[in-house]
């Protein structure tokens, strides 16, 4: 059966093939769900543009091959470095190979904020372990349930001395160079953007989810580098952030401190279509709540991380989640 993409492709190809010709560029943006945020910059810089998102997700049935008949109409293709790890075949350069006349750029990922959140997928499980915060877990959190400790005990956790202990406060430095780094093997910049974007506080909703305004510095760098010329505009007067419909997790306070920035414990959950007869906001007792319910339907086995299993065979680590979860 196929996928909702994979009918978004065929239709894409048949309009290709039977519509038609824009008097604009025609520009593709192939990406996560990172894809909007680029594609709407790249529509309000570029007049005229006909600029078409295509996000990406795993399931799909498209081949590389398909997609690439696809993307070839296009005057401009900018795409996500591997991910053609999402299409049939799990070749991570298959549409890098097939394109080379694309434009490719660095998944966005930024821990510095968020550095206790994580994905819990144990090896050969079919998905990872979701709740009502998607694929959000606190490693801190997963742990002491590995631990056998209770929630009370979880919660009392959550305390500066022990993202001292755990390195929590070294995330950001690491987050932002290789932030950098990654950018620079795409041919990009990203350095006085972020420097810019800290300024504004914190610039992710998520680990995996920048702020409106960092994909749309990210769309305008990759226009500039592909010679495309752009046109003036406040952003701010026309923002749309879809991403702040999803999941948003909070920056811990310690951390927050250490950052120069206001933190909390309030946790958002997807608020799209929008839950019925629940909260968006949840308090940091909901989320530990959650959490653990999660995990006693998944079974402690699921419960897995590379971090969670380094972290279990410490005595140290371990001794230190036992005595602080007693103070």
């Amino acid at each position: 059966m196929l996928s909702e993409y994979d009918r978004r492709v065929l239709k894409m190809r048949l309009r290709q093939l039977t519509g038609p010709r824009p008097s604009g560029p025609r520009i593709a943006v192939v990406a996560n769900c990172q894809t909007f945020g680029i594609a709407y910059a790249m529509d309000m810089l570029v007049a005229g543009a006909t600029v078409e998102p295509i996000q990406i997700l795993l399931g799909n049935r498209t081949t590389p091959d398909l997609l690439a008949r696809v993307l070839r109409d296009y005057d401009y293709v900018f795409g996500l470095r591997h991910i053609s790890n999402h299409l049939k075949g799990n070749d991570s350069l298959a549409l890098e190979r097939l394109l080379p006349q694309a434009h490719w750029f660095p998944l966005f990922y930024f821990g510095g904020f968020h550095p206790d959140f994580i994905h819990l997928q144990a090896e050969h499980a079919p998905r990872p372990i979701m709740n009502v915060f998607g694929v959000a877990h606190s490693a801190i959190v997963a742990t002491a349930f590995r631990l056998g400790l209770p929630q009370s005990a979880a919660i009392a956790l959550l305390r500066e001395d022990v993202y001292e202990a755990l390195g929590y406060f070294d995330v950001w430095q690491a987050s932002w160079d290789e932030m950098i780094r990654v950018s620079k093997e795409c041919g990009l910049d990203y350095t006085r953007d972020m420097v810019r974007w800290m300024r504004t506080g914190c610039f992710m909703h998520a680990p995996i989810h920048p702020k409106a305004h960092v994909m749309f510095d990210i769309g305008r760098q990759l226009l500039d580098k592909a010679g495309v010329a752009t046109r003036d505009v406040e952003f701010p007067h026309y923002a749309v952030d879809r991403l702040a419909d999803d999941v948003v997790l909070p920056v811990y306070p310690a951390i927050a401190q250490r950052l120069g920035l206001k933190g909390d414990h309030v946790f958002k959950r997807a608020s799209h279509p929008g839950p019925k007869n629940k909260p968006y906001f949840y308090a940091l007792e909901d989320f530990v709540a959650i959490s653990y319910e999660s995990y006693i339907k998944a079974g402690a086995a699921a419960v897995s991380h590379p971090r969670i299993e380094g972290w279990l065979k410490s005595s140290e680590i371990c001794d230190l989640f036992r005595s602080r979860a007693k103070a």
